[in-house]
């Protein structure tokens, strides 16, 4: 996986081996991608613009890292 997100590639996809191709995505395809996640505090919130305008846009967040 390290090479494929090295060479800009997103993941993979794993099908069926003993489903038909299709050249297209089907229910016996599964994306295999790598995730990143974190723990962190909310510290606050954005407004929303455009037509999100009157609703929260974005939360403002602080991971350990203080970032």
């Amino acid at each position: 996986m390290v090479r494929i997100t090295g060479l800009k590639g997103e993941g993979v996809m794993l099908w069926d081996p003993k489903s038909m191709y299709e050249y297209r995505w089907v229910e016996s395809m599964l994306k295999v991608k790598e995730f990143h996640d974190d723990e962190a505090v909310v510290i606050g919130s954005e407004r929303g613009s455009g037509r999100c305008e009157n609703m929260m846009g974005a939360l403002v967040c602080k991971n350990k890292a203080g970032v």
